[in-house]
């Protein structure tokens, strides 16, 4: 990993317990940014799936429906082969990470939202 992207992880690491309306306000931005990199020609029946999606996010107050929607998100970005292709083109242009760094953050906002039985991250991950 190299010493600019090392330091974009350190900044983006996660402090405290992230609060529904903050776990909210990330799964919305990241739907919004695959939207926004879907290829035109794209079906626009994925585009009005991503926005069914999104629509259901502010009705997910408790972890338990947290974890349904991200279940569902997840299902729906890995289940057309235009939304995994959107989804690598926000990952890699809009957030600036490589597919490995994507994952770490991605576990560290599963875990966060209480989504796996994870032991909290030891000193050393946290620094």
């Amino acid at each position: 990993m190299s010493r600019t992207s090392d330091y974009r992880m350190r900044r983006m690491k996660l402090h405290g317990p992230l609060s529904a309306e903050g776990w909210t306000g990330i799964m919305a931005g990241m739907l919004d940014g695959v939207r926004g990199c879907l290829a035109p020609s794209a079906p626009g029946k994925l585009r009005g799936e991503l926005d069914a999606l999104k629509a259901k996010l502010s009705g997910a107050p408790s972890p338990a429906a947290r974890r349904r929607v991200a279940s569902e998100i997840e299902r729906l970005l890995d289940g057309s082969p235009a939304l995994r292709a959107a989804k690598r083109r926000f990952v890699k242009r809009e957030m600036g990470l490589s597919p490995e760094q994507f994952e770490i953050l991605a576990a560290e906002l599963k875990r966060q939202a209480g989504m796996s039985g994870d032991a909290p991250p030891s000193e050393e991950a946290k620094r």
